[in-house]
This record gives C-alpha cells, sequence and structure tokens, in this order.
C-alpha cells in the first residue's frame, strides 16, 4: 500500500497537483479502513470516495484537472448551454467540472453502471446541489437488455467484457445492470455537444452500432478513452473518420497504454507533440 501511495504522490507532484492536495491524499490512501471520504476537488467541489477507491480516484482526479487529458484539442472544453454526456462517469469527477462550464443553460447526463459508484455519484450531485447534472444507473452497450457487469479490483475498470475485466486483475463482484444505447440518447436530445466515451472496452462496438445517428449534426465533438493494449485505436479512428469527422489522438506521455480520441467535424489542433494527427 505505501509503495501504491508514494508512486501516486510523485505523479501528483509532478502534474502540478499543490503540495498540501497531494500530502492529504497520500495520508487517505494509507488509511485501511472500509469507509467513505469527502473530497474537495481542484473546483471546490466535494465528492464522495469509498477508500477501497482512494488509489483510481486519485489518479483520476490527477488526469482531469491537472494532466487535462480531456482539453489538449480546442473547443473541446465545455461551454455554456453544452448538453454532455459523460459516458462512465465513475465518481462524477469529470462530470462535476463539466457542470460548472456548462452552467444552468446546460446540462450533464452522467452515465454510470456500478451500483456502489452511482450511489456515491448521486449523493456528490445532491451534496453540491447540481441542478445540472442527471446521473443515470446504465451501461451504455450496442444492443438493449440486462447486462452481466464485472468488477476486478476497482470499479472504474468495471465492464461488461470478461476478458476485459479480468485483464485489470482477479473479478472481485458481478452485478446485473440495464443497458441503453447511444442512439437513444442522441434521439433524446436531438443534439450532444460533447459525447465523453470510456465504456471500458465496449467503445468500438458502441460506435458501430450507432452509425445510423453518429454523425457531426448530432454528436457534435466526442472524446473516447480506450487502452490500447486491449482495444485498437485505429479501428475506433476509422468508424468516426467514415461518419465524417476529422480525428486526432491524444496519447499521454506518463499513460503509453492510454489514448484519448477526439473528434468533431474541424479540430484546431493544440500544440503538443505528444498529440498524433490520423
Amino acid at each position: 500500500m505505501v509503495k501504491n501511495s508514494l508512486a501516486i504522490f510523485g505523479e501528483a507532484l509532478n502534474s502540478g497537483e499543490p503540495l498540501l492536495d497531494a500530502i492529504k491524499m497520500f495520508f487517505l490512501s494509507l488509511v485501511p479502513l472500509k469507509s467513505v471520504v469527502l473530497l474537495k476537488l481542484p473546483n471546490r467541489f466535494k465528492a464522495y470516495c469509498p477508500l477501497e477507491e482512494i488509489f483510481p480516484a486519485w489518479r483520476n482526479i490527477l488526469h482531469i484537472y491537472y494532466y487535462k487529458d480531456y482539453y489538449q484539442v480546442s473547443d473541446f472544453k465545455p461551454k455554456e448551454g453544452w448538453i454532455v454526456v459523460d459516458a462512465g462517469a465513475y465518481l462524477g469527477f469529470y462530470s462535476f467540472e463539466a457542470a460548472r462550464l456548462v452552467g444552468s443553460s446546460g446540462l450533464v447526463l452522467a452515465i454510470e453502471p456500478v451500483r456502489e459508484s452511482f450511489r456515491w455519484l448521486v449523493s456528490s450531485v445532491e451534496l453540491n446541489n447540481f441542478g445540472n447534472v442527471k446521473p443515470v444507473r446504465a451501461c451504455l452497450a450496442p444492443s438493449y437488455g440486462e447486462k452481466t457487469l464485472y468488477i476486478p479490483g476497482s470499479y472504474v475498470n468495471a465492464s461488461i467484457l470478461k476478458n476485459y475485466a479480468e485483464s485489470f486483475g482477479e473479478i472481485r463482484r458481478i452485478e446485473k445492470v440495464k443497458s441503453i444505447r447511444l442512439g437513444d440518447i442522441i434521439r433524446l436530445f436531438n443534439r450532444v455537444d460533447l459525447l465523453k466515451l470510456d465504456v471500458e472496452g465496449v467503445e468500438l462496438e458502441v460506435l458501430e452500432n450507432s452509425k445510423d445517428v453518429l454523425k457531426p449534426g448530432k454528436v457534435k465533438r466526442l472524446i473516447v478513452e480506450v487502452h490500447t493494449d486491449v482495444v485498437k485505436s485505429s479501428e475506433i479512428i476509422e468508424v468516426l473518420e467514415n461518419r465524417g469527422y476529422e480525428v486526432v489522438e491524444y496519447i499521454p506521455e506518463n499513460a503509453p497504454f492510454q489514448s484519448f480520441i477526439y473528434a468533431s467535424e474541424t479540430i484546431e489542433i493544440a500544440d503538443l507533440e505528444s498529440i498524433v494527427i490520423d
């Protein structure tokens, strides 16, 4: 435990997280209790976090607020009045920042399949009085029905694909969850300004089964997060390009097996060496 804490503490300092905040997270990560803590996020909102999730939660916060993995290409930072779909919301860290940015005239649909993650996501929404965040417990999938969700060591890597979940460790728990299709969400809102898609190995199938509605006029921007040692980013890029999107792929220097695929009708490239222009 101490070794993991020290490793993420080093990441935190390199990412630019304030020293005091990093020290607080470090000591929280050493508490061997099955309880819940209330984290103060960099945007001053608060979020509940089970202590058993403190390692992935801390890393998730670093990548959203300090490494800024979701803001590497211009015009992908949510703006006032946007409709944002966060598919794979986890404990809400990205959803809450998006809610701050879209304001009262915008909306964030936070989709999370894991029962325990969703429980604390809802509690955090209520705590912060977010009127523009709508949590939904479901998994985004290529077909309707009840799905089996495989949960390994961390909720953040839960997947309806057993082999995918097992690549992150031994399956710790299995749950049943209802599935919804991307096409239904798009039809519900008529337009989505930004879709953040992090559905743990099912990204390609979700996009392929949404070809009838997946187009720049309906979904203006997408950020698709993939683990490239499990999912081929080139296949996702091909699907998006065939639907009329321009695509760039961002590969973080500190996470070489993680890829963020940005797609929009037109893209202005940020001046970053780690962005790969397809």
